[in-house]
């Protein structure tokens, strides 16, 4: 059993996603160019794991690579975000941590405005 927030965890969900995008898109060298431009290859930093837990979702996921970001529902509690090493000393982030949100919806809204 391979559970957040492991890194075998997360490199399996990217695994599933290139799968995914393989099967619907065709390999690059079918696709008109077929160049390193039209690769399939997740490119990490610029996926985001959207999670209530501090630690499990969103430092496991910096942890393997990609970026994360807090919603303030669910397992969320009020200075999650600190007691799970999210923050530095100075209440700067730490790389690949995008914010808080407010749910998954605002959470969306934020990554698709470049509210990040």
């Amino acid at each position: 059993v391979v559970g957040k927030p492991s890194r075998a965890f997360f490199d399996a969900a990217i695994l599933r996603a290139e799968a995914v995008m393989k099967q619907r898109f065709g390999d690059s060298d079918e696709r008109e160019g077929g160049g390193p431009e039209s690769s399939l290859a997740v490119d990490r930093k610029r996926v985001v794991m959207i999670g209530d837990d501090a630690r499990d979702d969103v430092k496991g996921a910096i942890a393997a690579g990609l970026n994360g970001l807090l919603v303030r529902t669910g397992k969320y509690r009020e200075g999650e975000e600190k007691r799970a090493g999210l923050l530095n000393e100075n209440g700067q982030p730490l790389t690949g941590f995008l914010g808080t949100a407010e749910n998954f919806s605002a959470a969306v809204d934020c990554l698709l405005l470049g509210h990040t």
